[in-house]
């Protein structure tokens, strides 16, 4: 799928920053996300070029806190993945485009604005009525269109959800 220059070059790492942390949130819960984080762990310290440091950096990014329903009721202590939401917003603006290819047939405006949420309490109403699409196991999306814009729900592993606006 065509690409311009800044949205398909120089993504290797961040895509593969993404993967790791979207499926080390999701692993606990997720058989598929769990063989990605073995497999991924496995090719960093035994593969023909050890990436250590990628492995030591996801460790770093891991924490432990509370779980609370209210500011004074502490549900329990949780495991979570401090992201670098950076990384996260190009790859889901990538992602985006690549849609909006897919299913109009026409690149997305290279100077289109992105406005980009992580884990939405819901999908936006013009969202809910569209169809689900599913590639893989590990990926759905839905889409909207009009005309100028394209808007895009986004779930990864069943766990990790964010949408997408363009245009």
């Amino acid at each position: 799928m065509p690409a311009c220059k800044p949205c398909n070059n120089g993504m290797n790492k961040d895509e593969e920053y993404f993967l790791l942390t979207v499926a080390a949130e999701a692993s606990e819960s997720n058989a598929a996300a769990r063989k990605v984080i073995l497999r991924i762990a496995d090719q960093h310290l035994t593969g023909t070029q050890p990436r250590v440091w990628m492995t030591l950096r996801l460790a770093e990014s891991i924490y432990t806190g509370d779980s609370r329903a209210q500011e004074t009721i502490v549900l329990g202590s949780v495991v979570g993945v401090k992201a670098d939401a950076a990384r996260i917003r190009r790859v889901l603006e990538t992602i985006a485009r690549g849609l909006h290819f897919l299913d109009l047939g026409v690149p997305a405006p290279p100077t289109a604005n992105s406005v980009i949420e992580c884990s939405p309490a819901r999908w936006p109403d013009p969202l809910l009525a569209a169809a689900v699409h599913t590639i893989g196991p590990e990926f759905r999306y839905r889409g909207h269109y009009d005309g100028a814009s394209s808007l895009w729900a986004l779930e990864f592993y069943e766990t990790f959800r964010a949408t997408v606006l363009l245009g």
